[in-house]
């Protein structure tokens, strides 16, 4: 009777064991398919930072690119029209600047407007003046810059057409001198203050952030560029010429 008792206790101990073994296997595995998962998550999850820090690089690249040709323009005004000549850059970048955090407007792109408006023989006080009123009547009429800037140097030539949009009855008085005052004038009289209040919109808000952010991302891209020139010279010197030779063999 002992014996047999003995005998179901540990069969039945032994199923027991047996089953709670197996449970933990299985948990163990279920576990392990749970970390596996969680790892590949968390792998997809870097793999999807990592192409987003890419594209983000390459953004702040191509922000400081279009920023530094907008610059480029501006200087080269300044070294090539005589009628720039001992105006002070510097004076007008600071002015770019400030027009920015007061208009929905970027600053490069004030500064490459700036460099269209130089073809017209306009000194640098003279674009002092006109590039606020510019951004006056671009925010009134809802045009980038650069488009209000080539129909400022359309209405300094004796083509106001345009500036009917705003208000302006502008009459070629035959000379770009006096094209350039009846032009001041009548900005003036019709748009001064427009792009300050344009500027406290919901819209003009989240373009001034948006020009903050700007300036962010080309602070990026200028410290990203030099490692963007090795690439450039590493593919241009090596990775090209090596696909051009396989291709000439296959």
């Amino acid at each position: 009777m002992a014996t047999k008792s003995l005998t179901f206790e540990l069969f039945g101990h032994d199923r027991t064991a047996s089953s709670a073994i197996r449970g933990v296997g299985d948990a163990g595995a279920a576990w392990e398919r749970r970390m596996a998962g969680a790892a590949f998550g968390v792998g997809a999850a870097l793999g999807a930072a990592t192409v987003a820090a890419v594209a983000f690089s390459i953004d702040s690249i191509k922000a400081f690119a279009e920023a530094e040709t907008a610059q480029n323009r501006l200087n080269f005004a300044f070294d090539k029209f005589p009628s720039l000549v001992g105006g002070n850059i510097g004076a007008l970048r600071d002015l770019n600047t400030e027009l920015q955090k007061t208009t929905r407007f970027d600053d490069d792109a004030i500064a490459g407007a700036e460099g269209i408006l130089a073809q017209f023989d306009l000194t640098a006080d003279q674009l002092t003046t006109l590039v606020p009123l510019m951004l006056d009547y671009a925010a009134a009429t809802g045009k980038d810059v650069t488009e209000a800037a080539d129909d400022m140097g359309k209405a300094i030539l004796g083509q106001g057409r345009a500036l009917k949009g705003v208000g302006i009855k502008f009459e070629d008085a035959g000379d770009p001198v006096s094209n350039y005052t009846q032009l001041i004038a009548g900005l003036t009289e019709k748009v001064q203050g427009f792009a300050a209040t344009d500027a406290q919109t919901i819209s003009g808000t989240l373009d001034r952030i948006n020009n903050q952010f700007g300036d962010v991302q080309e602070k990026l891209g200028q410290a990203f560029a030099p490692a963007l020139t090795v690439a450039a010279d590493i593919i241009q010197t090596t990775l090209i010429p090596g696909l051009d030779d396989v291709i000439s063999r296959v």
